[in-house]
């Protein structure tokens, strides 16, 4: 099997939107509600018309999206930009790490983190928070990593309000090496 990260383009911008409601419609079940989620393919044309809008401001403003290619099909997505959280508003930021159920396991998430860690650096970005909502088996992921809890904060998905976990990782550069310890 081979495999390919691709920034996200004109071209590809659709499958990142489609691939990311899919995602998100596997991973956040009993986490965010089932209504919200089973509606959120009724807006997907939305979704890609929105983010195609937002494709030249995202480019501005240094958001970058990666798609992780499999034999040619999309199984992944991840995206970093500077940090949302003013106190650490010199950190870079994970934003996305995304990967369909049946090839989680495989090592494809690394990849992707790599890929985003390596951007984070050549953007000259030393520290890196990620943001997690909490009951994600991701919270393990990113603690066995090394991430540090800093933080919570409140979130609105639908008509629910949830919490994500904020953890920080400082000399993310160290952090590449810890990347392929993780089982």
């Amino acid at each position: 099997m081979k495999y390919i990260i691709k920034e996200v383009n004109k071209d590809n911008i659709d499958e990142y939107v489609e691939l990311n409601a899919k995602v998100w419609q596997e991973s956040y079940r009993c986490i965010i509600d089932d209504e919200f989620l089973d509606d959120i393919d009724n807006h997907i044309d939305d979704l890609i018309i929105r983010k195609r809008k937002n494709f030249i401001i995202d480019k501005k403003n240094k958001v970058f999206r990666y798609i992780l290619y499999l034999d040619k099909k999309p199984i992944g997505i991840c995206s970093i930009d500077k940090s949302r959280e003013q106190k650490y508003h010199n950190s870079g930021e994970l934003r996305t790490l995304y990967l369909l159920k049946k090839h989680q396991g495989n090592g494809y998430g690394r990849l992707m983190l790599e890929k985003c860690i390596m951007k984070l650096m050549n953007l000259g970005y030393h520290d890196m928070i990620v943001h997690c909502i909490c009951g994600s088996v991701s919270n393990k992921f990113y603690q066995h990593l090394g991430g540090r809890l800093i933080g919570k904060s409140k979130i609105k998905i639908g008509k629910q309000e949830l919490y994500e976990n904020i953890y920080y990782f400082t000399n993310i550069d160290n952090l590449l090496d810890s990347i392929y310890l993780y089982e």
